[in-house]
């Protein structure tokens, strides 16, 4: 006896919606995703913080201020040690001077990478060292200095008009000298005096001393200049 067709097709309809209610219905977005990747990175606690997926291994990388810079410039901070769900690195003691920090991700030959700077408002060297937002350095005329993300080069004498030691005068005069300051790939030109601050890249600059001090009669050449020059955050 054959079963009629209606009665068939009820019987393969009923199969199919108890299938779909009692088997889970395959979706690949629901299965995990064993893709590399890096979703944060930032500073927390004198460390660098990242959170990754599926990572073996992260790496931390300083990158040079200045033009043309090539990975092979790097400087390698270390590598990160797994903590939880977090990849940390404590923050190197020493203020660099480097315009952005990077994160790499290894998974096998997979690299993956994420950029710092991209994620902060203030200045990579602010964020990493604010303890050590007031620094000295010590400068010749012709010469460079760096502090953190700042470059600081004297180019020449502008003026000297401090009375010589043994002369009297109406008034002490003051020394200043032409500067160039250099943050990442910006520069500005300031004047740096020693009765009053110069102000660049939201820093102040403050010329502590000059030496020699003038004698009567005696000329001081550029090049035996010696100016200690305090920066600090102008914020």
């Amino acid at each position: 006896m054959k079963t009629p067709f209606w009665i068939g097709l009820g019987i393969i309809l009923i199969l199919i919606v108890g299938a779909s209610v009692f088997l889970p219905i395959f979706n690949p977005k629901d299965m995990p995703s064993s893709k590399a990747e890096i979703m944060s990175f930032e500073v927390k606690k004198h460390r660098f913080e990242i959170q990754g997926k599926n990572l073996e291994h992260v790496e931390v990388w300083g990158v040079p201020r200045g033009d043309e810079i090539g990975e092979s410039d790097y400087t390698k901070f270390g590598g990160a040690t797994l903590e939880g769900d977090l990849w940390v690195l404590a923050i190197p003691d020493e203020p660099m001077q480097i315009s952005d920090v990077i994160a790499v991700g290894i998974k096998g030959d997979v690299r993956v990478s994420k950029s710092l700077s991209a994620s902060v408002a203030t200045s990579v060297g602010e964020l990493l060292w604010p303890e050590k937002s007031s620094v000295a350095i010590d400068l010749t005329v012709g010469k460079t200095a760096t502090s953190g993300d700042i470059s600081v080069t004297i180019l020449g004498l502008k003026e000297e008009s401090r009375c010589a030691e043994g002369v009297t005068c109406i008034w002490a005069g003051r020394v200043s000298f032409l500067a160039t300051v250099e943050s990442g790939i910006e520069a500005e030109n300031i004047t740096l005096a020693s009765d009053t601050p110069s102000f660049a890249f939201g820093k102040r600059f403050e010329v502590a001393s000059v030496t020699p001090y003038p004698k009567q009669n005696i000329e001081i050449k550029e090049s035996d200049y010696r100016i200690r020059l305090i920066i600090s955050s102008n914020e």
